[in-house]
């Protein structure tokens, strides 16, 4: 726009200014985040989310030192990205958007919450929300993404757990053992 209205040095300093934001928001996942398919695949969320303008925030005590085992790994990553664009696709109608991201491995687990500002869960669509086939969304092949994510998580003993949020919207927690149980 700035561009267009033959605002070039605006426009350039503009885009110095949104670069550094993001780059500060880069250099802070490298560096509490220990595993770099989990900084990766939040890099990427973060990006998707500003290109949309939606505000995604990190709070500024998560930290992620935990190196999981490859298959909770793939797990986390598999949870934490379709939480992220459930969120995404509740928000791209919605006037308030913004998505909150914590997470920890402070204790026994690895724990990841996230919030938005969406329109929530209705509670007579609580119980089935982990159910194959069950979608909150009225689009034809719907409702697996949340019953898949819930199913691998239980394979490694972890959770998947809807909680009430401060951005009025749905808010997931994921929690994981960082440990392997013994038999």
């Amino acid at each position: 726009g700035l561009l267009l209205l033959d605002q070039q040095e605006e426009a350039i300093r503009f885009i110095k200014q949104e670069s550094e934001i993001q780059l500060d928001a880069i250099r802070n996942l490298i560096d509490d985040i220990a595993d770099p398919y989990i900084s990766g695949l939040l890099i990427g969320k973060f990006s998707v989310a500003e290109e949309l303008n939606i505000d995604m925030m990190i709070h500024p005590n998560s930290i992620l030192h935990t190196r999981l085992s490859a298959k909770k790994r793939e797990v986390l990553l598999t949870a934490v990205g379709n939480i992220i664009d459930n969120a995404i696709d509740e928000l791209r109608d919605k006037e308030k958007r913004q998505i909150a991201l914590y997470f920890t491995d402070i204790g026994d687990e690895v724990i990841f919450e996230i919030e938005d500002s969406g329109s929530g869960i209705s509670p007579e669509k609580m119980p089935h929300l982990f159910t194959q086939g069950f979608s909150t969304k009225n689009e034809a092949n719907r409702g697996y993404g949340l019953a898949n994510v819930k199913q691998l998580l239980d394979e490694v003993n972890g959770t998947l757990y809807l909680e009430d949020g401060e951005l009025a919207g749905a808010c997931f927690v994921i929690t994981m053992p960082i440990e392997e149980k013994r038999g």
